[in-house]
């Protein structure tokens, strides 16, 4: 009995959490749902109209378009990224060299910089060189921002595979191959 006693206060948190979060969400649904009149009468209601012609006519807008565009280039981002930075996160964690560790802090420092500081000369980058405005301008970015962290923490997943798998006939390049890292 006491041990249900006890559990009521974690019950009366989440139950806050629930609302706390949830709010926001029927709020959205249902702001969704008005018709314009009724949102600009009321804003703060909730469910006083059920109406679905907002829906109908941000797909008449474009959306499906800017949603298939939304998912070519995170699909391209991730493919690109994944396979540059596998391509430099292994020799980074197996082969030793003379500026191993430097190439890696450079890369690293990457992470350091901030995305918005760059948002000027990025657009002023593809503006001139005719760019703007296709897809090719938001890839780029996406790929020189995503390589920093992407190196770091594959650098850091190739250094824990043990080191004996690649001394079972597989030379580097199969041992790369072979990584699980690629197999997606």
């Amino acid at each position: 009995m006491t041990a249900t006693f006890k559990k009521i206060p974690l019950y009366v948190i989440a139950l806050l959490l629930l609302v706390f979060t949830g709010f926001p969400f029927l709020y959205m649904l249902s702001t969704a749902l008005k018709d314009q009149s009724s949102f600009f009468e009321a804003p703060f209601s909730f469910f006083t109209s059920f109406n679905l012609e907002n829906f109908a006519s941000v797909f008449e807008m474009g959306l499906t378009r800017y949603f298939f565009n939304s998912i070519l280039i995170s699909f391209l981002a991730v493919i690109i990224v994944m396979f540059i930075a596998s391509l430099a996160s292994y020799p980074l964690s197996r082969m030793k060299f003379k500026f191993n560790r430097v190439l890696f802090l450079i890369f690293i420092s990457g992470m350091m910089l901030p995305i918005h500081a760059t948002l000027i000369p990025i657009f002023k980058l593809t503006e001139n060189i005719g760019l703007y405005d296709t897809l090719w301008a938001l890839l780029g970015p996406y790929i020189a921002f995503s390589l920093p962290i992407s190196i770091f923490i594959l650098t850091q997943f190739m250094q824990e595979i043990p080191k004996t798998s690649s001394t079972y006939g597989m030379n580097s390049f199969l041992h790369w191959c072979s990584s699980p890292v690629l197999k997606v």
